[in-house]
């Protein structure tokens, strides 16, 4: 549903677009460029804002999918989740302002923004799990969300895989955040699989 939304959108701004190109010889080009500026920063937005809402969904279902639903406080958890969840998106929805930063490997040291990022693989009933853990800056870190993208090979295979994260799931003990996802990719054994680092894309809102 989001997605059809924004596909409106979109085709709703390149109409605008050329119809305001058609009167450019009429009216004022500085004045035509100032009005695509902020055409194009509002599409931005609107499309940072979905991407946004499918990484808390994402993040969601991938925690949900790990809950031990044998556990006595599974009722408590699931609770916890559902509630973390709900304002999570309800802050998204109500935002006026959005931000999307992307941080490459490079970004990543003692002195900046996050200080470390690992990757992890492992075996759970013959199925690849990835993960992801990152120290972050507690005084530069104001970001709600994030998504590590990771580039995994295994049995000469190269997929590339998204783990979701949000700062619900900060231990208020550390400046820590970590989180992994089943890959859909049958595994025998625990070794052979090979990660990196593609980018991690944030995300604040107000």
């Amino acid at each position: 549903m989001m997605k059809k939304r924004f596909l409106c959108c979109l085709c709703l701004a390149i109409f605008t677009a050329v119809s305001l190109f058609g009167f450019t010889a009429c009216g004022n080009n500085q004045d035509v460029l100032n009005r695509l500026d902020a055409l194009e920063s509002n599409i931005d937005a609107l499309e940072a804002k979905v991407e946004a809402l499918e990484a808390a969904n994402a993040n969601f279902q991938q925690q949900l999918a790990a809950l031990d639903t044998s556990s006595a406080t599974f009722t408590e958890d699931l609770a916890e989740l559902t509630s973390n969840y709900n304002t999570l998106t309800a802050s998204v929805q109500n935002a006026t302002y959005i931000e999307r930063v992307i941080i490459k490997e490079e970004d990543i040291g003692t002195d900046k923004m996050i200080k470390y990022c690992s990757l992890s693989s492992s075996n759970s009933e013959g199925e690849l799990i990835i993960g992801c853990g990152i120290e972050f800056s507690a005084k530069l870190f104001h970001y709600q969300l994030l998504t590590c993208e990771v580039s995994v090979t295994y049995n000469e295979q190269t997929s590339n895989i998204s783990i979701y994260l949000s700062r619900a799931d900060h231990n208020s003990d550390r400046t820590y955040l970590n989180g992994g996802t089943a890959t859909g990719i049958p595994m025998t054994g625990n070794t052979g699989v090979t990660t990196s680092l593609i980018e991690i894309v944030l995300y604040r809102f107000d």
